[in-house]
């Protein structure tokens, strides 16, 4: 049994059905309903549903940041968001411009509070020095309802530099909570 699964008496899956409400219960195991809902709810009008978006946070910066070596230097391009609900999810996008040294790799991702980075990393490099453009994407499950704050940040494969929006554009970044 599967958390965020639907259940009958086994998981459905390839069957249409209709949510009409939901519960919260703590099974052990999981699945068992051996114990009563501490809370249940039935949707109507209005309810969110698995996958409905909560909220938007929407950051823009136009600032450059340079990164001489390949520790991650974080960017000015940053974005908070206080969630509604612990067990929802994050889903962030940042869109921008990164810039490598010759013979050398760029790399620009997102990373939540600094340690966990989150999604795909952008990179690319040459021998000559590129301009790219880096769109970052991933989803992220923080469990927590304080401020969790998302950032760029930009490092060098080595020793050269590395540039997060070199020619001075307005760089984006989204952050969306998910109702699970």
């Amino acid at each position: 049994t599967l958390a965020q699964t639907h259940y009958t008496a086994s998981g459905v899956t390839n069957r249409y059905f209709v949510i009409l409400g939901s519960l919260d219960i703590t099974e052990s195991p999981a699945g068992q309903w051996a114990s009563a809902p501490f809370a249940v709810s039935l949707y109507g009008s209005g309810s969110l549903l698995p996958g409905d978006v909560v909220q938007t946070i929407y950051a823009t910066d136009t600032g450059t940041t340079t990164s001489a070596a390949a520790t991650p230097t974080a960017t000015t391009l940053t974005a908070s968001i206080s969630m509604t609900s612990s067990p929802n999810r994050i889903r962030v996008r940042a869109d921008g411009n990164v810039q490598n040294s010759a013979n050398e790799f760029a790399v620009a991702q997102i990373r939540r509070d600094a340690a966990t980075q989150v999604g795909n990393s952008a990179a690319s490099g040459s021998a000559a020095i590129i301009q790219f453009g880096a769109n970052i994407f991933g989803c992220d499950s923080p469990a927590v309802t304080t401020a969790t704050v998302y950032r760029v940040y930009i490092f060098s494969s080595g020793v050269g530099n590395a540039q997060w929006n070199p020619g001075l554009f307005t760089t984006a970044m989204y952050v969306e909570e998910i109702y699970a």
